[in-house]
């Protein structure tokens, strides 16, 4: 199976950007019934001095019986039936489609390519390629190292949740609310402001700054609107019940649990260490810097 990580991080060594194996982002340790379970926030596009994970996180996994994660997104089948869930919304208007396309050209993204994916695809593929304005590439996104750490550890790989789950979690409650979605991304990638926001996530991010973290629904300025408030439930709220779940049952059946999901799911309050907490875990920040 072809390894994108790998790829990228071959051609940045070769480059002279070889990974400084420093640690970063968010790590708890959780106490109960005599075993300690992980949690780790990522962030799902990376930048080449971070393919390493640091000495804290890589004993974290190495000490644990298995990695979970919200999809494995390093098998193709996984990926597939994930695309194929996704909600088959109506075309936008051609005028919003050239200007979703002409934003695409503008981020460096492959406009042809992006025009002959699904509606929905469409929208969250273009907002993707603000990362490529930040230095960041998907491919090494926190849970592609920690896919390939969990390989070379050979430690089982679990994840949290259905493909088709998470498609639908992603998609506009209302199928007419896609287009008033895409028109605020597109006026937040014109002016600017979608980039200064992801700016300011992974700064809070690389340096673990869980306060700023949870700030994140008053600094973001994206959460304006009744429409953007229940998307952002569905993502984040209603999701992290049922990983809280997953992750407890895994942890109830005896095993030594490292589980890795997105960091926004670490903040609000349904955040996911607060969840737990509320279920008798012991929930300490380990400092990483």
């Amino acid at each position: 199976m072809p390894d994108p990580a790998g790829a990228t991080l071959a051609q940045a060594s070769a480059a002279g950007t070889a990974p400084d194996g420093r640690d970063r982002g968010l790590l708890f340790e959780l106490q109960r019934d005599g075993r300690t379970l992980h949690l780790y926030g990522t962030l799902h596009a990376g930048r080449s001095a971070w393919a390493t994970m640091g000495p804290k996180v890589r004993a974290a996994l190495t000490g644990s019986d298995l990695l979970a994660v919200e999809l494995d997104s390093s098998d193709p089948a996984v990926i597939a039936e994930f695309v194929r869930a996704l909600p088959r919304l109506a075309e936008p208007p051609p005028a919003l489609n050239q200007r979703l396309l002409a934003t695409a050209t503008r981020h460096c993204g492959d406009a042809r390519a992006l025009a002959a994916t699904p509606p929905l695809l469409r929208m969250l593929g273009v907002a993707v390629l603000l990362t490529r304005f930040e230095g960041l590439d998907p491919a090494l996104g926190s849970e592609s190292r920690l896919l390939a750490l969990a390989r070379e550890l050979k430690r089982p790989v679990v994840a949290l949740e259905q493909p088709a789950m998470q498609a639908q979690a992603l998609a506009p409650e209302r199928a007419s609310d896609y287009e008033p979605m895409l028109v605020e991304l597109l006026q937040e990638m014109d002016d600017g402001s979608a980039r200064q926001r992801l700016r300011r996530l992974v700064t809070a991010w690389e340096q673990g700054d869980l306060a700023d973290l949870a700030d994140y629904p008053r600094w973001c300025e994206c959460l304006n609107s009744e429409r953007a408030r229940a998307w952002n439930v569905r993502l984040n709220d209603e999701r992290n019940r049922l990983l809280a779940s997953r992750i407890e049952a895994l942890h109830s059946a005896g095993q030594r649990v490292f589980a890795a999901v997105g960091v926004l799911h670490f903040t609000g309050p349904e955040a996911l260490q607060t969840l737990l907490e509320r279920r008798g875990f012991v929930v300490r920040q380990v400092p990483l810097r």
